[in-house]
């Protein structure tokens, strides 16, 4: 989708978490963040696209499974491009709608370096 670096969207209610992964994340993508997830489907419905989507599962005005949903019924070719992350845990209702959507879940604190995994697909379809 992207001509230079691969477009990445982070979505958190932490503004210290987007500053991270936006800090790690930034030598190989282009990292878009937003504290909102609905501020983030109003981007999208914008015209705003990105290669890959990362989003919190705990925020207060809509989940990010939730979120997922919405965007992945919205723009089906992001599917096996969306990452969930969570200090918490995962319901075994949301556990099994992500699983069943190959839709990773990655825990806080955040192993980079499984998380820059799960974005070099993305990287190698340009």
């Amino acid at each position: 989708m992207s001509v230079g670096k691969p477009r990445v969207l982070v979505v958190d209610d932490e503004q210290l978490v987007l500053h991270a992964l936006r800090r790690v994340l930034g030598f190989t993508h282009e990292v878009v963040t937003d504290l909102s997830p609905v501020n983030a489907l109003r981007r999208f419905d914008g015209g705003e696209r990105w290669d890959f989507v990362v989003s919190d599962v705990m925020m207060p005005e809509m989940n990010g499974v939730e979120f997922a949903g919405h965007l992945l019924g919205k723009c089906a070719e992001l599917a096996g491009r969306v990452v969930l992350i969570t200090g918490g845990t995962l319901s075994p209702e949301s556990e099994s709608w992500a699983k069943q959507r190959g839709i990773p879940v990655l825990y806080k604190p955040l192993d980079i370096g499984v998380l820059r995994g799960l974005l070099a697909p993305a990287s190698s379809k340009k």
